[in-house]
């Protein structure tokens, strides 16, 4: 587990794991940017929320998730394996 890790575009990332799969992660937007999250394999089942509501996206071909948050926005992602 880590927390507050700095990503590129103004954002702190959260993330939890077990045995070598990823269980949790929490993104802060500290600005307003659009991210590219590349999601793992297994991630078809994942519950995605913005700002503590459910939030349904699309996810590309290449497992990347696209979206735009402002300054203070919450992604948390919860992997169902």
């Amino acid at each position: 587990m880590f927390k507050g890790l700095c990503v590129v575009g103004g954002g702190q990332v959260d993330l939890k794991w077990e045995n070598s799969i990823i269980k949790y992660a929490k993104l802060l937007a500290t600005c307003d940017f659009t991210y590219y999250i590349k999601l793992p394999a297994y991630s078809q089942n994942t519950i995605i929320l913005k700002n503590g509501k459910i939030f349904n996206t699309f996810v590309d071909d290449k497992n990347i998730l696209t979206i735009a948050l402002t300054k203070g926005d919450v992604l948390e992602m919860n992997f169902k394996k």
